[in-house]
């Protein structure tokens, strides 16, 4: 008794376990219905099989092109296999509010669509389902394909459900749903999205089903029309593939309800919205909240893509991350596009390349504010980082987009780019390295918004040009310059409103030439900033001390702000204070500032000189003297303009050490160009210089010049400066035009190197490069027309 249950038991087992392939055997293009028995066959191509496949003792197989009408309300069977090669189309033509349903049951190979298969459900009117049954597991390596014709009413048309747990679904090839599709019903755990598998959404509205995405799949949607789909995410953490949009027939702006905290792991391409404005972060409920996206890979924004990250009138902070780069190859990114003030910014934090060439990248809304950064494109990679912007700007029109340097290996310009602020309030700062072609300007104006520039530091400033616009008077503008770790900013004050742009560049090293006009008795030789007028008005230049003193200057000194032209304008470190100048005493002051006059500067170089504290009143800018008719001497000099000067006496020597004076010229208010005229010069060398009395009771002195009268003849009346580093400059005076050679020797007598100048009759200035000499004394003379001049010792650093 007990060995026949035994064998019952067996038998009923095997019978409720075995299933019966069963093959479509209609020609390609012919339509038939599912449950004609005649349709169907037991082997490939054979004969008629006498029965229908519905139950689960049968494997539906298409091994050829089937069009196969589901005209039964309810099938179910074990398997449907769909063979490499075949489409296989199962369409239903129920009434409105019909149903249909196909389930597949076998927990090993429930469905399986080979690569290069499909399988199309289509509804022509009312609902189609294809169901996994619990503990049904599936494939998909070619293409599932879900539509319906246009007479599908809303909420029904053809779908699959994968629902039921541990039902699988495994995508490694295509799912597209239509126009008449209908979304599809999973849980995380049911479905999933493998290696290069696509989720292809070509319909207005629907949605993406909870599922379990790989990296490299992809959610393309393209239907959109007039509603967004819904992107249902598995529990925290959200991760998805990538995702692309692409929805050329989109009719309206539209704002997405994106779970917060939703991962993209692979990239965010947003191809075509018609040009209408799409918001990624909309409908985030209560304010206040942090509402923020992560994608792995790159942000890409394509020529027909209108979007916004933020949404309007939504106060969250918001926060996108962006691992890979950013890449605009048109259209428009709009990080914010309300015009209601929020109280919390919005953020784009990226940590690769920003890749712009072509479209906007902006913010579209007009809110100020001057207490936080209310849109910010933040630089936080860890390693450099590089900025190309097509369009040359990522300000919007209030001047409120922050550029935030977030990166301790900093990021380098590839192009001109300008923005509202440039901000190194964070964590890591980082260097932003610029060139006279890609320069960074900080496009708002504001004088008194400290966000504008937000603190620069040694670990985190300009490398290179910054420009700032200006539209304020009297007032200091930081440009945040710095080089080689060393961040020392300048500024620059305004002569009048008028819209104006600076530029400056520092350099952490003296400059080559440390020669200086008189009365500086030297300038710093650790630092100086080239600046410029890009445009607009004249402007003061101010230099703050950053906790150490100006090399070389004592006590007894006062520190100013000098200026230097290269030769042959005014080849000398020159005083810069005039009418509006300051000064600092003492010479050894480690902090507080010192401005220049208002000057038009271009190009131009500038550092902290210093100089007796008696000094530094009136700003000599050329000093000029030589023989004129008889017994006379014709002497001019020029100095700035807004110079205050009440007189000026000519000082006259016949040796070069001792001056007595010969005349006196008195001062004019906004003069620049005087000139004297000595009736009774000696024959022989006479040396002149000025002494220049200033209104405030300052007084400073000129260099040296040599006027020969009688005879013929030349001298080098000085050299400057006689300690070198890298350039020297000879005063010469000279009767006749010739050819002078300029010959350097050493402390033995030997010639090292030789120059050769062209002199005119009068004084002029002869410059020896003296870059390649080694370290030591030497001496320099000057031959010409058979005479020589008197031999100058000179130290070469």
């Amino acid at each position: 008794m007990k060995k026949f249950y035994v064998s019952v038991v067996c038998l009923l087992f095997a019978a409720l376990s075995y299933s019966q392939n069963i093959y479509w055997r209609l020609a390609p293009g012919v339509q038939g219905d599912y449950d004609d028995p005649t349709n169907w066959s037991f082997t490939p191509g054979g004969g008629s099989a006498g029965v229908y496949p519905n139950g689960t003792t049968y494997n539906v197989i298409f091994d050829r092109n089937a069009l196969v009408r589901i005209d039964i309300a309810n099938i179910l069977v074990n398997s449907v296999t769909v063979l490499s090669g075949n489409t296989a189309t199962l369409f239903t033509d129920n009434v409105p509010g019909g149903t249909n349903t196909f389930a597949v049951d076998d927990p090993t190979n429930a469905l399986n669509i080979q690569a290069n298969a499909t399988l199309i459900d289509s509804a022509n009117t009312g609902s189609f389902k294809f169901n996994l049954d619990p503990n049904a597991v599936g494939v998909v390596n070619g293409t599932w394909y879900f539509s319906g014709s246009n007479l599908v009413p809303a909420g029904e048309g053809s779908t699959f459900s994968v629902n039921n747990i541990p039902s699988t679904l495994n995508v490694n090839g295509r799912i597209i749903l239509r126009p008449g599709s209908t979304p599809v019903l999973a849980q995380g755990s049911t479905l999933f999205f493998n290696a290069n598998s696509l989720y292809w959404l070509d319909a207005d509205g629907g949605s993406v089903p909870k599922a379990t995405w790989n990296a490299t799949s992809t959610i393309n949607l393209t239907g959109v029309v007039n509603t967004l789909p819904v992107v249902n995410v598995p529990s925290n953490p959200h991760p998805v593939g990538n995702v692309i949009f692409n929805s050329p027939n989109m009719a309206t702006d539209l704002g997405w309800s994106l779970t917060r905290s939703l991962i993209i792991q692979g990239n965010f391409e947003f191809i075509n919205t018609n040009n209408n404005v799409l918001t990624i972060a909309s409908n985030q409920g209560a304010s206040g909240s942090t509402v923020s996206y992560t994608v792995n890979g790159d942000f890409i924004v394509r020529p027909n893509a209108n979007l916004a990250f933020a949404n309007p009138d939504e106060n969250h902070e918001y926060v996108l991350n962006i691992l890979g780069d950013y890449i605009q190859t048109g259209g428009i990114f709009s990080i914010r596009n309300d015009n209601t003030l929020p109280t919390l910014p919005a953020t784009v934090k990226l940590q690769g390349d920003f890749q712009q060439t072509a479209g906007t990248f902006t913010t579209n809304s007009t809110a100020t504010s001057t207490s936080i950064d209310l849109f910010v494109l933040e630089l936080n990679g860890t390693s450099p980082q590089t900025i190309s912007a097509s369009s040359g700007t990522i300000d919007n029109a209030t001047h409120q987009v922050t550029l935030r340097m977030n990166n301790a290996s900093g990021a380098t310009l590839n192009t001109p780019l300008e923005t509202g602020r440039i901000s190194f309030n964070s964590a890591n700062k980082g260097r932003l390295t610029t060139t006279s072609t890609n320069v960074l300007t900080i496009g708002n104006p504001s004088s008194t918004d400290a966000l504008v520039v937000n603190s620069p530091s040694n670990s985190g400033y300009v490398n290179g040009p910054v420009r700032r616009r200006t539209n304020e008077m009297l007032v200091a503008y930081l440009l945040p310059t710095g080089k080689g770790g060393v961040y020392h900013g300048v500024q620059v004050i305004p002569s009048t409103t008028a819209p104006s742009i600076y530029r400056g560049e520092y350099f952490n090293f003296g400059y080559s030439d440390l020669s200086v006009a008189s009365p500086l008795l030297g300038v710093s030789n650790q630092e100086y900033w080239d600046m410029n007028i890009d445009g607009g008005t004249s402007a003061s230049v101010q230099l703050t001390l950053n906790g150490t003193a100006v090399p070389g200057a004592g006590f007894t000194d006062k520190i100013a702000v000098a200026t230097y032209n290269p030769p042959p304008t005014a080849p000398d470190w020159i005083a810069s204070k005039g009418t509006f100048g300051t000064t600092l005493t003492p010479g050894t002051s480690t902090t507080g500032s010192v401005r220049s006059d208002m000057l038009n500067f271009s190009q131009d170089l500038f550092t902290f000189g210093y100089a007796p504290a008696n000094s530094l009143a009136v700003d000599l800018i050329t000093f000029n003297a030589k023989k004129g008719n008889g017994n006379s001497a014709l002497l001019n000099w020029e100095i700035t303009f807004n110079s205050t000067p009440e007189h000026f006496e000519v000082l006259r020597s016949a040796d070069g050490r001792t001056f007595t004076g010969v005349g006196n010229v008195r001062g004019i208010d906004q003069k620049g160009k005087y000139d004297f005229t000595d009736l009774s010069l000696p024959q022989g060398t006479s040396y002149y210089k000025l002494k220049i009395f200033d209104q405030d009771g300052a007084v400073s002195y000129s260099r040296i010049l040599a006027v020969i009268n009688g005879g013929k003849g030349f001298l080098i009346t000085s050299m400057m400066p006689t300690i070198v580093k890298s350039r020297a400059r000879l005063n010469v005076s000279s009767t006749e035009k010739g050819s002078m050679q300029v010959v350097v020797s050493d402390s033995y007598g030997r010639i090292i190197r030789t120059q050769m100048a062209g002199i005119v009759s009068g004084n002029q200035e002869v410059w020896l490069d003296l870059s390649s000499l080694a370290v030591g004394a030497y001496q320099v003379t000057g031959y010409m027309n058979g005479q020589r001049t008197e031999t100058i010792r000179f130290v070469k650093q």
